[in-house]
């Protein structure tokens, strides 16, 4: 494995990076079981959701609003010459 590493890495760095792309999302493809997860969008859609969401929280929960507001500062440290 150094080795290729070693000899490859020179010729791949005339290889566009949208073919480098290419081909590792078509390796990647083969990591996903389409079919369950079809069968679970159609069981449970809100399940199928948090499947595929990076972030489950944003699949279940509605996107809350900006806080407004200041931020609160670090305590005083009393008088200094302590």
């Amino acid at each position: 494995m150094p080795l290729a590493v070693i000899f490859v890495t020179e010729p791949l760095a005339y290889v566009p990076n949208t073919a480098l792309a290419a081909v590792i999302l078509v390796s990647a493809v083969d990591l996903f079981d389409l079919s369950d997860l079809r069968l679970l969008y159609r069981t449970s859609r809100r399940e199928f959701l948090v499947s595929v969401s990076p972030d489950w929280r944003e699949a279940v929960q509605p996107p809350r609003q900006q806080e407004t507001g200041t931020v609160p500062l670090p305590p005083d440290p009393g008088p200094a010459g302590d």
